[in-house]
């Protein structure tokens, strides 16, 4: 899920998936403004990335592959 902010561009995203040893996890999608909007633009069911905690900012990030 991508959310916009109020001048309709993209601010930040939200993924739901799966980890290697079967778990779910939720996690902020990593990336810039244009990043988001290929995301947007590009189905991400079944694509594989990394997930990884950002302990300062206490949050897991996800970045996709490729």
């Amino acid at each position: 899920m991508i959310l916009y902010n109020r001048f309709n561009q993209a601010e930040k995203g939200v993924a739901i998936g799966r980890l290697e040893n079967g778990l779910r996890a939720i996690a902020y999608l990593e990336g810039e403004a244009d990043i988001l909007r290929h995301y947007c633009e590009t189905e991400l069911v079944g694509q594989t990335g990394l997930v990884r905690f950002d302990a300062q900012r206490k949050r897991n990030l996800l970045r996709f592959e490729g």
